[in-house]
């Protein structure tokens, strides 16, 4: 039997709070027993009665020499599962730093007059995780306990509060404000900063250097009156991504059942029954094209700014319209999103054991 993702993640916490007690034990140890050897001192906490139920696994390698200073059972197989994270992580914060910030541009390929860019606008991912979506009025990440990106394994996802396209309205604005009022060329969006891979664990299954709203389309199903049609919205809405939904209101007794899926490439069906007066039930969608799904909502949030695209949200260009990879540099930059400091990505991705910004 599998347990529940509730569960799992529960269980997740448990070991990253088993793990932070250790640690802080061991510093406890330090202090009282100065003297003794780095052995003795992690044998002392191994064998404490607090954890005489436990398995311990370690090795101890100097980073420096890469001699091996202690190890216990470090030939045994363990499922460490999320508590991973620590490592993954910390490696990110050693190579970056707590205050590094990803800058997403925007470049233009062409020059303009009177206002029309005879060429193309290419967003070069940068590998920025948020991409503006989930940043706050304090320019902090936000999040939620219950992470939407888990949100198809229970009935308790929730959703943040910022606007999930802000990062690209921002820089929709900016391109405007460097004074391109209409691009006769294409929208292209560079996400060659990487190889994709598959993430691991639940949630997202693509890991790629674009990210907008995690790649998902998150699908929120309110209560009407019972017998009503419930309320059915989405975000982000695009003409990218169509929902058909037929979810029915049922009596407060009964359980709801919320089905999902994709149709025809872009089309999204809901189906089912939830009962009257509970809390709105959250579900997500994973985009097919993280770049196709980007360039629609970038397309769209230029023509908001009063920037008319002539080519379609629609369409997929094909990756030889990029120009070299080498040749950036040489291009106009016309806009910058600059995330907040990675010590925010960090509080996110451990506080609710986000899967898809670990592998990444």
């Amino acid at each position: 039997m599998n347990a529940s993702p509730e569960r799992v993640r529960q269980a997740r916490r448990f070991m990253v709070c088993v793990l932070s007690f250790a640690l802080s034990t061991v510093m406890r140890h330090d202090a009282l027993h100065a003297g003794d050897t780095l052995s003795s001192r992690l044998q002392a906490v191994i064998n404490a009665t607090d954890y005489k139920h436990a398995h311990w696994g370690l090795c101890v390698v100097d980073h420096m020499t890469g001699e091996v200073v202690y190890e216990h059972n470090a030939d045994k197989l363990f499922a460490p599962a999320s508590t991973t994270k620590l490592y993954s992580v910390a490696t990110a914060l050693d190579a970056l730093g707590p205050d590094f910030r990803f800058e997403t541009p925007i470049y233009r390929r062409g020059e303009i007059e009177s206002g029309v860019l005879k060429g193309d606008l290419v967003l070069v991912a940068s590998g920025d995780l948020t991409l503006g979506g989930r940043t706050d009025e304090q320019g902090r990440i936000a999040f939620k306990d219950n992470d939407h990106t888990y949100a198809n394994g229970n009935n308790k996802g929730e959703l943040t509060a910022p606007d999930p396209l802000a990062g690209l309205k921002d820089l929709a604005r900016q391109v405007a404000a460097a004074g391109i009022e209409r691009v006769r060329g294409d929208v292209l969006v560079d996400d060659r900063l990487f190889d994709k891979a598959a993430s691991t664990g639940s949630g997202p299954a693509q890991i790629t250097p674009i990210l907008v709203n995690d790649n998902l389309i998150d699908v929120l199903i309110t209560p009407g009156e019972t017998g009503a049609p419930a309320k059915v919205t989405w975000r982000p809405e695009t003409v990218a991504c169509r929902v058909d939904a037929q979810v029915e209101t049922v009596a407060k007794e009964e359980e709801p059942s919320i089905n999902l899926r994709t149709s025809s490439g872009n089309r999204i069906v809901v189906r089912g029954r939830i009962p009257a007066g509970r809390q709105p039930i959250l579900r997500v969608v994973e985009v097919d094209s993280p770049a196709a799904f980007a360039r629609a909502l970038l397309i769209e949030a230029l023509h908001a700014a009063g920037v008319v695209v002539a080519a379609s949200p629609l369409d997929d260009p094909a990756a030889d319209q990029l120009p070299p990879r080498d040749t950036h540099s040489s291009l106009s930059r016309v806009a910058t999103l600059k995330s907040p400091p990675f010590s925010e990505n960090v509080a996110l991705i451990l506080k609710v054991s986000h899967n898809l910004h670990a592998s990444t």
